[in-house]
């Protein structure tokens, strides 16, 4: 019994519970789902719908450090070693909206003319992949482009599988960057909900935000809450651009060189 006592009190000790909100720092407004985790590291989640977060971190990730960061603002950094000295274990963070970044391609939009879907057009459900119900958990895939600049007008993918409690995910679109995603080319969050997953078809419509790109680029989700059992399943082909995943918003991405997912896109240029 004494050795089992030993062990639980060594456990204890080696991790704190790190809990607080996240704030737009311009108006104190609960900002939520902003990424939350350790840089490098598989250890993070996402705030709720209120801005409220709880994190467990390792003393052992003590050297390392914890990142803030949501689309549209600017991210803050904090050392876990401050964090786990610390007395207090509930932190208000302020987090800084950026300037806006607005592409010169949008002075040019007479120019497009062409309509093309370009991507992976699989609606087979004899291959499939699904999603993870994780906050932070990401899968992109990368759509090459015919000409620059290209205008993306909307994201197309056919589900195979579809039980829904309440989930909700994040449109993500990034750079491409020594073959991995990198810097996102989005300005705004755009949020889908279990409510806008209605038929086999996902379409989500992104005329509104004007997203132009000047070269090829990943797009996919991130799981930023969810509550219940939930699945999502994507119909998918060997054919096709391999994806990209991440198991937690700060972390590494990782290849999938097994199936590509049916994600495409409906462009101009």
């Amino acid at each position: 019994m004494l050795g089992f006592n030993i062990f639980l009190a060594s456990f204890i000790f080696a991790q704190t519970n790190f809990s607080g909100k996240v704030l737009e720092a311009s108006s104190d407004a609960p900002l939520p789902y902003v990424n939350i985790g350790i840089v490098g590291k598989n250890i993070g989640t996402t705030s709720n719908g209120e801005g409220l977060f709880e994190l467990i971190l390792p003393k052992e990730n003590a050297k390392d450090s914890l990142r803030f960061s949501m689309i549209g603002y600017e991210s803050k950094t904090i050392l876990v070693t401050d964090i786990l000295e610390s007395k207090s274990k509930e932190t208000i963070i302020f987090l800084n909206e950026k300037a806006m970044n607005l592409s010169t391609a949008t002075v040019k939009a007479g120019r497009f003319t062409k309509e093309k879907v370009l991507g992976n057009k699989s609606r087979s459900k004899r291959m499939v992949g699904s999603f993870t119900p994780k906050k932070g958990y990401e899968i992109v895939q990368k759509i090459k482009i015919k000409k620059s600049p290209t205008a993306i007008k909307s994201f197309n993918t056919y589900l195979s599988s579809r039980k829904l409690d309440s989930l909700m995910i994040r449109l993500n679109i990034y750079e491409v960057k020594d073959g991995k995603p990198g810097e996102s080319l989005l300005n705004e969050n755009i949020f889908i909900s279990n409510k806008d997953i209605t038929g086999r078809l996902l379409s989500i419509d992104l005329s509104k935000y004007n997203i132009y790109v000047e070269d090829d680029f990943f797009i996919g989700f991130e799981c930023v809450d969810y509550f219940g059992k939930n699945e999502l399943g994507f119909c998918a082909s060997f054919i096709g651009p391999r994806l990209h995943e991440k198991e937690t918003s700060q972390g590494d991405w990782n290849k999938i060189n097994i199936v590509s997912l049916g994600f495409n896109v409906n462009v101009k240029y």
